[in-house]
C-alpha cells in the first residue's frame, strides 16, 4: 500500500516552540525518505512559517479553535490519489524506528487503522532525544491487542496513550473524515475509543462531560465509521519521542473539554464552517431572529470565544 505522512500547523499566538519542533519533525522524515504533506493554518495577519518547506497548503483560518482534525481532513482531500495509505502524526515527533513508516503501510493491508508505534516518550525539554527522566506510555494499540477489556475502563493510563499518530486507509476517512468537532482537542482520544467499537465507555463521558449534544454528535460519527474498521487496529513496534512544548499540566486534557461542556457546547449550533471549511464560531444562535438572536449569539459564543483563547495561552508551550 502506498502511504503518506500528513501533519498541520496552526499556531495562532506564534509559539517557537512548534516551529522548532515542526523543522525537526521534517528534517528527520526527510532523512528517512517520508512523503510529507503539510497544511498549515493562517490566522488573520499572520504570513506562513513554513514557506521554506516542501507539499505545504495555507489556509485562511478565522477562529482560535482546536483546528486539528478539520485542516488534515481538508488536506486527505487535495492528497495525490496514488496514496491509499494515510499517516496522520502531530508534528513535534521523532520515530525511532527506522523501519516504521514502511512497516505501518504494509500493515494497512490487514488492519483497517495502524498506530505506528508501540510506546510513546515524552522527552523533558531541551531533549531530542531519550533520556532516563522521560515519561514512558504504552500505545492505545499495543495495549488493545493484549488486554482489551481495559479499553472500557475508563482510565487513560490503563487503556495506552491516544496520541501523536494514527494511520488508515484512505477511503474510510475519504467517506468519514476525521473526527473534528473536538475544537478543545482529545480528538485523538474519542476517535481511538470509535475504532475500537467504543462509544459510551466511562472514558467517553470523562473526556467529553456531561454533555450530552457533544456526546450525541460524537456517537453519530462513531456508528458511521466503525462498520469499517470494527476493532481491526494494528500497532507497528518501536518508540515515539515526543518533542517537548510545554508542560503537561498545563495542557489539562481533561479540564478543557468540561470547561467547554460547562457553555453547553453543542456542535451543531454552535460551530460552523468558514469559506474554507474550517471550524468558526456560529454567527447566530438558531431558530432565533433579529436583534435578540444576535445578542445571545455574541454573548454565549464570546464567552466561548474568549475560554478559548485563554485557553491556548494558558498552555504556554515556550514554558
Amino acid at each position: 500500500m502506498k502511504a503518506a505522512v500528513i501533519t498541520c500547523y496552526f499556531n495562532a499566538l506564534g509559539v517557537q516552540s512548534r516551529l522548532k519542533n515542526f523543522e525537526v519533525f521534517a528534517a528527520r522524515l526527510k532523512k528517512q525518505k517520508v512523503p510529507l504533506y503539510v497544511v498549515e493554518a493562517l490566522f488573520p495577519g499572520q504570513k506562513s512559517s513554513l514557506a521554506r518547506f516542501s507539499n505545504v497548503m495555507t489556509v485562511e483560518c478565522e477562529a482560535v479553535l482546536w483546528q486539528k482534525e478539520s485542516l488534515l481532513n481538508l488536506l486527505i482531500q487535495k492528497l495525490d490519489t496514488k496514496y491509499t495509505g494515510v499517516i496522520w502524526c502531530d508534528a513535534d515527533v521523532i520515530f525511532e524506528n527506522a523501519g516504521w513508516f514502511r512497516q505501518t503501510a504494509k500493515m494497512l493491508k490487514t488492519y483497517a487503522v495502524v498506530q505506528p508505534f508501540s510506546k510513546a516518550i515524552r522527552l523533558p525539554r531541551g531533549a531530542g532525544r531519550y533520556v532516563k527522566a522521560s515519561e514512558h506510555f504504552d500505545t492505545f494499540a499495543e495495549v488493545y491487542q493484549r488486554a482489551p477489556q481495559l479499553l472500557l475502563k475508563g482510565d487513560f493510563a490503563a487503556h495506552g496513550h491516544t496520541g501523536f499518530a494514527w494511520a488508515a486507509r484512505r477511503e474510510i476517512l475519504e467517506e468519514h473524515g476525521l473526527y473534528d468537532a473536538m475544537i478543545a482537542g482529545s480528538g485523538d482520544h474519542v476517535m481511538a475509543h470509535a475504532f475500537a467499537g467504543d462509544f459510551a465507555s466511562p472514558c467517553i463521558y470523562r473526556i467529553l462531560g456531561n454533555n450530552p449534544r457533544h456526546i450525541a454528535h460524537f456517537q453519530k460519527w462513531a456508528r458511521r465509521v466503525y462498520p469499517q474498521v470494527r476493532g481491526r487496529i494494528g500497532v507497528v513496534p518501536g518508540r515515539l519521542l515526543h518533542l517537548w512544548h510545554g508542560e503537561t499540566e498545563n495542557r489539562r486534557y481533561v479540564d478543557r473539554n468540561r470547561e467547554l461542556a460547562a457553555f453547553d457546547f453543542d456542535p451543531e449550533r454552535d460551530i460552523e464552517r468558514d469559506a474554507n471549511g474550517l471550524w468558526r464560531w456560529g454567527r447566530r444562535k438558531r431558530g432565533l431572529q433579529g436583534k435578540i438572536g444576535q445578542w445571545l449569539s455574541r454573548g454565549r459564543k464570546g464567552e466561548m470565544r474568549d475560554w478559548a483563547i485563554r485557553y491556548f495561552a494558558a498552555r504556554k508551550e515556550d514554558g
